[in-house]
């Protein structure tokens, strides 16, 4: 019987540090999954609330999903920098930025360049616009200034053609 009891206690002593060993296994193995996830999932919580900064970008090398999902995440804050840039060169009316698209389906992206080509023919179409109400200015100066010779010269019509000539060649 003491036999008994000895290996009893041996093996209730094994089976206790199995246990334990077992215990904090797991919670390393937890630790490791959960600390890059809160991670990410603080990341995500920033990109959510429109706070985006090229330090935002994290590394985690755990050679996982978690790690495929970090390295997509940093792409993504990459690719929503260079939008930011894009705009704000667009807002600075440097409408000749250049912007490369993320793949074909970066609908922000195309937004962002049709927004620019919208603003470039915007502009195109207010300069031919300027050109046409200069045209329109100089055409109603210069009727104005051939009616007042006109009327100036009314009871003299000897003159009339001469000063009418040298408006016309002057204008």
């Amino acid at each position: 019987m003491a036999d008994l009891i000895l290996n009893f206690m041996i093996f209730l002593i094994v089976g206790i540090l199995c246990i334990l060993i077992m215990v904090l296994v797991i919670a390393m193995i937890s630790r490791n999954i959960t600390n890059p996830i809160t991670r990410i999932t603080d990341l995500l919580k920033n990109l959510a609330k429109g706070h985006i900064d090229e330090k935002m970008k994290i590394n985690i090398e755990t050679g996982d999903e978690i790690e495929e999902m970090t390295t997509a995440l940093n792409n993504s804050i990459e690719g929503l920098n260079k939008k930011v840039d894009f705009a704000n060169h667009i807002g600075q009316g440097e409408l000749e930025h250049q912007f490369d698209l993320l793949s074909d389906d970066d609908i922000l992206g195309k937004s962002l360049i049709e927004m620019r080509n919208s603003l470039v023919k915007a502009q195109q179409e207010e300069n031919k616009r300027k050109i046409e109400d200069e045209k329109r200015r100089w055409s109603n100066e210069g009727l104005a200034m051939f009616a007042d010779v006109i009327r100036q010269m009314y009871n003299n019509l000897e003159n009339l053609d001469t000063d009418i000539n040298m408006n016309i060649v002057n204008y």
